[in-house]
């Protein structure tokens, strides 16, 4: 059997197996990675640890616009700071919560032309103009952060637009999507 204490004498003991007759040699490869296994949890290699990690700081965000809407074609925006936690290169994708959530709509079913942006120093790909909701969940449009964290500030920016010509049900808004890291 092989020294595990001692790696270099592993690596002799290893090549000095190598060289043994062939009938030997079944033995000889499960005691050379037993040995090899030995030898790095003797060094505290993190064998185990080949993971990265990515989170979001809180379950969920929100964002409010806080002026309302009072007239037809008019426009507001809000936004939300979220923070990733992450080890290293991450790919958002942006998804609808459920079938045609991503479009801001009231309890009376009324909708708001509904379009987003994702900002940040760390984003690779920051949207420059405002993105049409069915496009900004489209599972072609995925986002980069390229810094090697421990977190990175990303922002949502919603924006509403009442429809041309009419005003909306007045009332609350919501749409609900799902931000996922990977990596």
């Amino acid at each position: 059997m092989f020294d595990t204490r001692n790696p270099r004498k592993v690596l002799r003991q290893h090549t000095q197996a190598l060289r043994r007759p062939s009938t030997a040699r079944h033995q000889t490869v499960r005691e050379v990675c037993l040995g090899v296994l030995g030898c790095l949890l003797v060094l505290g290699v993190p064998c185990l640890r080949a993971w990265a990690e990515a989170q979001w700081t809180q379950p969920g965000y929100s964002v409010t616009i806080a002026s309302p809407l009072t007239k037809a074609d008019d426009t507001q925006s809000g936004s939300a700071v979220m923070t990733l936690d992450h080890d290293g290169p991450v790919t958002i994708q942006v998804s609808a919560a459920s079938s045609g959530s991503e479009v801001l709509r009231s309890s009376t079913s009324d909708t708001l032309t509904t379009s987003y942006k994702l900002a940040g120093p760390s984003l690779s790909n920051p949207d420059a103009e405002w993105v049409p909701s069915a496009t900004f969940v489209s599972p072609a449009t995925s986002y980069g952060v390229q810094s090697m964290g421990p977190s990175s500030e990303i922002t949502i920016w919603v924006r509403a637009q009442t429809a041309a010509g009419r005003a909306n049900d007045s009332g609350s808004y919501e749409a609900s999507l799902v931000l996922t890291a990977s990596w």
